[in-house]
């Protein structure tokens, strides 16, 4: 059994993955009581899958996050080009949907550690591999990286 997604000591949600033998063998209620109880402080919605889909789930939900930072950032950007333009004032709104809500929304100078940029490009290799064009995963990894650039100017125009 591997446990993907849902890291620290208070995790949201948890993907169990499972060889396939055990798959269809585990009653579920037995894996959050025994293993989950013993690595956690909180017992978040646990999802029972097999490997493939335990993996592209934790892809797929750092994926979506860096996206989300990235268009927070994007927004920023155009924001900053305006007149009266206040990326935290329309972030805030836009939070308020909850469609969307405010985790990860927030203009930040871009995202990193270990987990985010290469989830992202994972996403985007998998779906190469399929033949299917991952625009959405590029243009985050697009946005991100500009940020880097987007800082070094902003801390030259300060000096």
């Amino acid at each position: 059994m591997r446990c993907i997604g849902g890291t620290g000591t208070f995790p949201d949600k948890t993907s169990l993955a499972m060889a396939s033998a055990w798959y269809s063998k585990c009653p579920p209620p037995m894996v959050p009581t025994k293993v989950l109880a013993k690595t956690v402080k909180n017992l978040p919605e646990v999802t029972i899958l097999n490997l493939v889909n335990a993996e592209i789930a934790k892809i797929s939900v750092n994926a979506y996050v860096t996206m989300k930072i990235s268009f927070a950032n994007q927004l920023s950007e155009i924001c900053q080009a305006l007149p009266f333009g206040d990326a935290d004032e329309v972030l805030s709104a836009i939070a308020k949907d909850s469609r969307i809500g405010a985790k990860y929304l927030h203009s930040a100078p871009a995202f990193g550690g270990p987990c985010f940029p290469r989830d992202n490009r994972a996403f985007s290799k998998l779906a190469s591999d399929l033949g299917i064009d991952a625009t959405l995963s590029k243009g985050t990894d697009q946005i991100n990286l500009r940020q880097v650039d987007r800082l070094i100017e902003q801390i030259k125009e300060l000096s």
